[in-house]
């Protein structure tokens, strides 16, 4: 699991991290409840029939709170800025993910300088 709250992992264990990423964009930093029974549920669109009904069986009747994993979304973000830096400017990454120039390189030097650590540690 991408470092999930151990709140959420018997949760991604039963219906799959993707979905569990569903439920925290859509919920987050919010306690949802989860009927004893699939049947007339608004999440099921979202979720699909497999998903709620496993999530049914392991939390049913009760509520539970998503968190906003903030830096888990962070984390993804700036790994997708690193990706885009290949074929974009920095002044393009930028207005993509609405943030300042200097966020950008912060976020591309980061990288950098991890690797450079790393190799630093491997030579030594």
């Amino acid at each position: 699991m991408q470092n999930l709250p151990e709140s959420l992992e018997d949760i991604a264990s039963a219906i799959g991290e993707a979905k569990v990423f569903e439920l925290i964009n859509r919920f987050k930093g919010q306690r949802i409840h989860i009927p004893k029974s699939i049947s007339k549920w608004s999440l099921l669109p979202l979720l699909g029939n497999e998903a709620a009904f496993k999530l049914v069986q392991l939390c049913g009747g009760n509520d539970i709170f998503i968190p906003s994993c903030h830096g888990l979304n962070l984390a993804s973000r700036n790994q997708k800025i690193r990706a885009d830096r290949d074929s974009m400017k920095i002044d393009d990454l930028a207005a993509k993910y609405q943030l300042s120039r200097r966020a950008i390189q912060k976020i591309v030097n980061s990288q950098k300088s991890t690797l450079s650590e790393s190799s630093i540690s491997l030579v030594s």
